[in-house]
């Protein structure tokens, strides 16, 4: 079996890979019990880094038709489980062929790079964007869903007040009262994306400061933090929005995850990276016992002083 990846095609390159492997299983040519290739291997037939062979790998197991066994590999499901599977229309080598032309079409790229990058969960972690030609409107991510497999067509249209715009629609996201009270107050950003991003949230629970320790980080400052608030309530909407205030892009929630705005989705996918990386790099510091040196003062007040470059 021989593994191929295109850098010019918009799909993620472990997505690629994950979609070649996904067709292998479905289509019969790798049976239950085979063995899949392993991450170096992946690495060394594609070029790819080893965090984006086993991105491939553990989005399979996610969809369990694969099962992952610590020290032998990774095998191919049973029969039964590959069958279910196969009818399946979610899977993402579809979202290809099922674009909208609007935003939607972002909207789902996105959610899966950050899926991919572990900042949004199985079912956890929420995006929304206003519509281009009505700002009053919003795509956001469905209810209880599996981030993984979401097509531009799940993706739901309510507005600022929350209702659903569509009849057949399901349930929008839990957490949909944070996107809409930031995007009611702060008519100059465009797209909110909450994940449950492991090392942010680390870094509250911790009590650990987010330190200028890169020109990226002192662009985005000091990020301020809401005590834990009960999930999906409009009082945590509420503080999070207060504390977001009239220019800042990144709120973190105690005991629950991260909250980025953005002019575009785009921008705001890149923040939460930045964030997630910098506070990965200042807990492995402390972790070495080591405190993470940060950058100059007269360097982070010239940078923070172009920091709206990254909302």
């Amino acid at each position: 079996m021989s593994l191929t990846i295109d850098p010019s095609d918009p799909l993620p390159l472990y997505h690629q890979i994950h979609e070649q492997l996904r067709r292998q299983i479905v289509s019969g040519v790798l049976k239950s019990g085979d063995s899949l290739p392993g991450e170096s291997q992946i690495c060394a037939e594609t070029g790819v880094s080893r965090m984006t062979a086993r991105q491939a790998l553990v989005l399979l197991a996610s969809e369990r038709l694969v099962v992952r066994q610590r020290g032998r590999g990774t095998f191919v499901a049973p029969p039964e489980v590959v069958r279910i599977r196969k009818k399946d229309s979610l899977h993402p080598h579809n979202l290809k062929r099922e674009k909208t032309s609007d935003e939607r079409d972002e909207l789902v790229f996105i959610i899966r790079e950050l899926y991919g990058k572990n900042l949004i969960t199985t079912t956890g972690g929420n995006l929304s964007l206003r519509l281009a030609g009505d700002s009053s409107q919003l795509w956001i991510t469905p209810s209880s869903t599996f981030k993984g497999n979401l097509r531009p067509q799940d993706m739901l249209r309510i507005d600022l007040e929350g209702r659903k715009l569509d009849r057949e629609a399901g349930p929008p996201s839990s957490e949909h009262q944070i996107h809409t009270e930031i995007l009611k107050a702060r008519p100059d950003l465009n797209a909110v994306i909450h994940t449950h991003a492991p090392w942010a949230t680390l870094l509250v629970l911790t009590e650990t400061p987010f330190l200028p320790i890169s020109s990226e980080a002192a662009f985005i400052g000091e990020i301020p933090r809401v005590p834990f608030i009960m999930p999906g309530s409009l009082e945590l909407a509420q503080a999070v929005t207060e504390a977001l205030g009239e220019t800042g892009s990144a709120v973190l929630m105690q005991n629950h995850g991260l909250v980025v705005a953005g002019t575009d989705l785009r921008r705001a996918a890149s923040t939460s990276e930045v964030i997630e990386r910098c506070a990965e790099l200042i807990l492995r510091c402390m972790l070495l016992g080591r405190q993470p040196p940060t950058l100059p003062e007269g360097a982070i007040r010239r940078l923070q002083k172009t920091g709206q470059m990254m909302a």
